[in-house]
């Protein structure tokens, strides 16, 4: 069995989020036609037809983009903290 992934970056967001999902929908719809490939979204647990259904909304990608700031200051705020510590201290 051949399978693929599309993953979509986190920084669009609002109109520019549309363009993107519906640009997606397109490539899928292709894939479908050219390939008979069904779709699996994992986000939301379910697989289908992108001939006949959409992808809907897509809330929990724009909940990823506005907490994606906070995320990676948080990153950046943990790696800090480790190059404080002496590399040679265990405890």
């Amino acid at each position: 069995m051949t399978t693929f992934s599309i993953n979509t970056p986190y920084w669009y967001s609002g109109p520019e989020a549309d363009k993107v999902f519906r640009q997606l929908m397109d490539y899928l719809r292709v894939l479908k036609r050219t390939a008979g490939y069904f779709v699996f979204d994992p986000q939301k647990d379910r697989i289908f037809d992108p001939e006949t259904e959409d992808l809907g909304e897509h809330g929990s990608y724009e909940k990823i983009v506005r907490d994606m700031p906070g995320m990676v200051a948080e990153l950046v705020k943990e790696r800090e903290e480790l190059k404080r510590k002496p590399w040679w201290k265990f405890w």
